[in-house]
């Protein structure tokens, strides 16, 4: 009777050893269940000791292998596979920008000024937020200024970025050219926006954009005599981007 009963209990064993699939999750649970389905995104499931009973699902992406009851298994992707795997790996960009601007316009109530310039930019607070500072010149050489900017980044970091913000432009204004050294100071200040497209992972094109109002204090000449005021005007600004990002 002893050897009947011990052979009946190894013969149970036996059997729930080698006739069930375990399921073994990421958080390492192993769910001894019957695979009924394996898709694209989920598992279909029985639990072994309830075999009559419902459906069960579950999500691949928390599943790290299956073992069939025939002692085959399968693998499915690992947390850090995500890391590793360059396809699920999302680019991180640098938060630094080394950028010229070939063509910029800066237009003010009497002329337009066809200039280009240089820049170095920050980004902050994972790259929500931008400072950026630089200085541009006029091709003709009858304006030269300084440009500081604070922009917001709606989108974050990604491979395309739109901003709005504001910025500033100090310098001079010239009569002739910068040569003659004789010219006029010129404050401007302007909301900005535009966008930024990663070509690559360290190289950019954008568009940059502005509008707003700027002072220059000149000379205004009365009948007898001349004194210095700062005269308002409109700041237009727009320009072609090419970037380096690291």
């Amino acid at each position: 009777m002893k050897i009947f009963f011990i052979s009946f209990i190894l013969t149970i064993s036996a059997w729930c050893s080698f006739s069930q699939d375990k399921i073994i999750r990421k958080n390492g649970d192993t769910i001894l269940s019957k695979v009924e389905a394996i898709n694209a995104n989920t598992i279909s499931y029985k639990k072994f000791f309830n075999l009559n009973g419902p459906l069960y699902s579950l999500e691949t992406s928390q599943v790290s292998q299956i073992i069939y009851e025939n002692n085959t298994s399968e693998l499915f992707s690992k947390p850090e596979d995500a890391k590793t795997n360059p396809k699920n790996e999302n680019t991180r960009y640098g938060n630094n920008i080394v950028s010229l601007q070939p063509v910029n316009v800066f237009a003010s109530k009497n002329k337009t000024y066809l200039c280009g310039g240089a820049y170095v930019e920050r980004l902050l607070v994972k790259g929500y937020l931008g400072i950026k500072l630089g200085a541009y010149i006029a091709f003709d050489l009858t304006t030269a200024a300084i440009l500081y900017e604070a922009k917001f980044y709606p989108t974050g970091q990604g491979k395309f970025k739109y901003y709005i913000g504001a910025g500033g432009k100090s310098g001079l204004f010239y009569f002739n050219t910068i040569q003659e050294q004789d010219g006029d100071a010129m404050n401007a200040f302007q909301l900005i926006n535009g966008f930024h497209y990663q070509i690559s992972k360290h190289f950019l094109i954008g568009l940059d954009t502005g509008i707003g109002m700027g002072f220059q204090h000149t000379k205004v000449y009365s009948m007898y005599d001349y004194k210095m005021e700062q005269v308002p005007f409109t700041a237009y600004s727009a320009g072609l981007l090419l970037g380096v990002r690291f």
